[in-house]
């Protein structure tokens, strides 16, 4: 900024010249990385929804059906193109794609069977005391339970 500011700037363009490569050098390091991170957390994902017992239960189809939103964000070179603000938030994105996936899978198996429980829902506010957390699981415990006594297979996320 400093070189492009001067009102001689014409006469640092090889000085500018070198600054852009190295920003262009550190963008592309960090865009690799990015890429990287974002690669292995889907293939972690994908190799956790695979390893299911379940899994083996679904069509091949259905199973590519699945496992398409997590392949797509394992493959370096369908992602290559996405900026690095968008690589992070596929990333943060990973975890509620995999249990989804998780979700939609077992519904597959369960039909109606099947009802999600969110842990973090009895949890909400933090836990200062032991009295809380034991309240907080005793609550959680008692959801369950009620599932299961009904028949439901419970989905704990």
């Amino acid at each position: 900024r400093e070189l492009l500011a001067r009102e001689t700037f014409f006469r640092e363009l090889p000085a500018i010249d070198q600054h852009t490569r190295a920003v262009e050098q550190a963008y592309q390091q960090r865009h690799a990385a990015a890429v990287a991170a974002c690669v292995n957390a889907y293939t972690v994902a994908l190799t956790q929804l695979q390893t299911l017992p379940e899994w083996a239960l679904l069509t091949e189809d259905m199973q590519q059906r699945l496992a398409a939103p997590l392949a797509r964000c394992a493959n370096a070179e369908a992602i290559q193109t996405r900026s690095i603000p968008l690589l992070r938030a596929d990333i943060d994105a990973c975890q509620g794609r995999l249990n989804q996936a998780i979700e939609e899978l077992l519904r597959l198996i369960e039909g109606n069977r099947l009802v999600r429980v969110v842990a973090a829902e009895f949890f909400t506010g933090g836990l200062e005391t032991e009295a809380q957390l034991e309240q907080a699981l005793e609550e959680f415990r008692d959801q369950c339970l009620k599932w299961i006594g009904a028949g439901k297979k419970v989905l704990v996320q």
